[in-house]
């Protein structure tokens, strides 16, 4: 006699399931059933583990928020660690582009992705900012990782032949530039930008 279908998948195995799904389908090929399919067994069998979707999806935040370097937060040099925290949540993201739009406007429980936000907070507590404002900073700096992670900018304008005549300061730009650094480029001057801006709040504080 076999063993029961709960014993052959985990919440980690979920997790990584339904990754997959979103990588290779998008949002719209996530749901319950493709889940169970994905995994080799009924639909039923994954309510011992999850709860529904909503749970499914936290755990893809969690898996997805494990690849960020939270320890870069300790480095004694506190520009570089705040730097390549943010490189590693922006490339976590980068690298499950249909993750973001499926997690960014929920309410977060992602036990993972709090601890994310923990991480930051016990951070910017160390440097001496304020507390009053550091959630105004983390905020700052989820719109500059997770803003560039979802709006790869360049990719709008793929075909410059779509760029009508009638618009010759926008080809004469798009003419002139590397599509293939432009993104990053914007996205360590808008990085840059912030780090100065805390370290001058600092230097005030």
């Amino acid at each position: 006699m076999g063993r029961p279908a709960r014993a052959l998948i985990s919440r980690d195995r979920i997790a990584v399931a339904a990754l997959e799904l979103l990588d290779e389908h998008g949002p719209a090929g996530l749901g319950m059933r493709p889940l169970a399919q994905r995994l080799g067994v009924q639909a039923p069998s994954l309510y011992h583990h999850v709860s529904g979707l909503d749970e499914v999806i936290e755990l893809v935040h969690d898996l997805v928020d494990s690849r960020i370097d939270l320890s870069a937060l300790a480095d004694a040099d506190w520009r570089r660690g705040i730097e390549r925290f943010a490189r590693s949540y922006r490339q976590a993201f980068l690298d499950h582009p249909n993750v973001l739009p499926v997690v960014v406007r929920r309410p977060l429980h992602a036990r993972l992705a709090l601890r994310v936000y923990e991480g930051q907070a016990g951070a910017l507590e160390r440097l001496g900012l304020p507390r009053p404002e550091a959630m105004r900073f983390m905020a700052l700096l989820d719109y500059i990782v997770l803003g560039s992670a979802m709006d790869v900018f360049i990719l709008g304008f793929a075909d410059l032949d779509q760029v009508g005549e009638d618009l010759p300061n926008l080809r004469a730009a798009l003419a002139v530039t590397d599509v293939e650094t432009i993104d990053e480029e914007a996205f360590s001057v808008a990085l840059r930008t912030y780090l100065d801006a805390l370290a001058e709040r600092l230097a005030q504080a």
